[in-house]
């Protein structure tokens, strides 16, 4: 099962590469099936893994019941209040719940994996890190080859199903070979996902992965001398992250490298404040060279605050976006504004009280494998603080590769507990 699961994010890693291919280039599928495809194979795993270990479900859901009853009353929640209080078609249902929890019902879902198989992973625990630290290397090289394809082979990719305009991505329209800052602007590279801020959350997640570690030691903290493959990934993971162009990564990465090295911060605070500093900067002359973008990503938030002091209880699932992209209507370029303006604010509430507690979780302190959790989930701090700024959560590729990996990682630690 686990090597299915091996090839389902493998899958996931050229999803978009798929997707566009058969909708667009070969033309045999209509624009929803390739994700149908994908959730329906997640689907059948999770269906056979839990027949094949039918006997450990008890003892599983045994453990952080909390978090699941309050993920289920979000649902229904959300769900009743759309429904009966402002009328919402299924589809608008379903759209609101795929852009706003789906990937919360991927983590939970994850952990059964790590729960049943934590003995497997417990006497493979250093083969499974460093493959997972192999395969996000992998992800970026293909990503930098299919940039430099597309500049020598622009035609290829036009048979492919892409379009050779350089523009932004129109929904419904096939996808650009390349996205642009704003019209006739720079270039931004985007990897092997749908776009480059899909890309930017892909390589923030990961980010605390592939950063020297913090051992502290007697009140001194010092870090991890790093290999040469250590060292070559951290290059290319930073030059992809800045290619992309993306203001809320570079905040994403100062908040990472702040967390990651607070401990550092007093002896070697000069290097730490010149470090934020300098990504600052780099942030306020990206947002100078994409004025228009931050004028209008400014005023979409500025917009997005009368609704929702109008609408305490929101306006019902698939309201704001990505679901603009369908029957929503505001786009607040917010998650938290996302949220609240499609199930309010006790909605909102639940939302918290779903997230909190995974992110507060304190697995054993001596476990050997806790690196892997606190990695993790810093990723998943990171990207809930440029959520500020994006609908971080709206890129499913991201969400499957990031949320399954965290999820195994989260109850693996956790059946170690008492």
């Amino acid at each position: 099962m686990l090597t299915f699961l091996s090839a389902f994010l493998l899958f996931n890693c050229i999803y978009q590469i798929f997707s566009t291919i058969t909708i667009y280039g070969l033309g045999i599928f209509s624009a929803s099936m390739p994700s149908l495809i994908r959730d329906g194979m997640r689907c059948v795993f999770l269906l056979i893994l839990l027949i094949i270990n039918r006997h450990s479900l008890k003892s599983y859901l045994k453990k952080r019941k909390k978090i699941r009853i309050s993920f289920i009353v979000l649902l229904l929640y959300s769900v009743l209040l759309s429904y009966l209080f402002f009328n919402k078609a299924p589809a608008d249902l379903l759209i609101g719940i795929k852009y706003g929890f789906w990937r919360i019902f991927i983590l939970l879902s994850s952990t059964f994996i790590g729960f049943v198989y934590h003995k497997k992973l417990d006497q493979n625990a250093s083969k499974y890190t460093n493959t997972i630290e192999i395969a996000l290397l992998i992800v970026v090289i293909l990503g930098f080859l299919r940039q430099v394809l597309k500049l020598l082979k622009p035609e290829r990719f036009a048979a492919m199903g892409y379009t050779i305009h350089l523009n932004d991505y129109y929904f419904g329209d096939n996808p650009p070979i390349y996205y642009l800052t704003g019209y006739e602007g720079t270039l931004r590279r985007q990897g092997l996902f749908s776009g480059p801020n899909n890309y930017g959350y892909f390589l923030l997640a990961f980010f605390p992965w592939v950063l020297p570690r913090l051992h502290t030691s007697e009140g001194k903290a010092t870090t991890t001398k790093l290999t040469p493959r250590r060292i070559i990934t951290l290059i290319l993971r930073l030059l992809a992250m800045a290619l992309t162009l993306s203001r809320a990564v570079f905040l994403g990465a100062i908040f990472i490298i702040l967390l990651t090295y607070r401990p550092l911060i007093k002896s070697k605070k000069k290097l730490i404040i010149c470090t934020a500093v300098t990504l600052i900067a780099v942030v306020i002359a990206l947002s100078l060279l994409k004025r228009e973008s931050t004028l209008a990503h400014i005023t979409s938030k500025l917009s997005a605050l009368p609704e929702i002091f109008t609408h305490p209880r929101g306006m019902g699932l698939g309201s704001s976006w990505p679901a603009i992209h369908h029957n929503g209507s505001i786009l607040p370029e917010n998650y938290y504004f996302q949220i609240l303006l499609d199930v309010g604010r006790i909605g909102f509430g639940l939302w918290y009280l779903t997230i909190f507690p995974i992110v507060r979780r304190r697995p054993l302190k001596d476990h050997e494998n806790l690196a892997a959790y606190k990695k993790a989930t810093l990723g998943f701090l990171a990207l809930l603080a440029i959520g500020l700024f994006l609908h971080v959560f709206e890129d499913s590729m991201v969400n499957y590769l990031f949320f399954i990996i965290y999820g195994i990682i989260l109850w693996y630690l956790s059946k170690k507990e008492k």
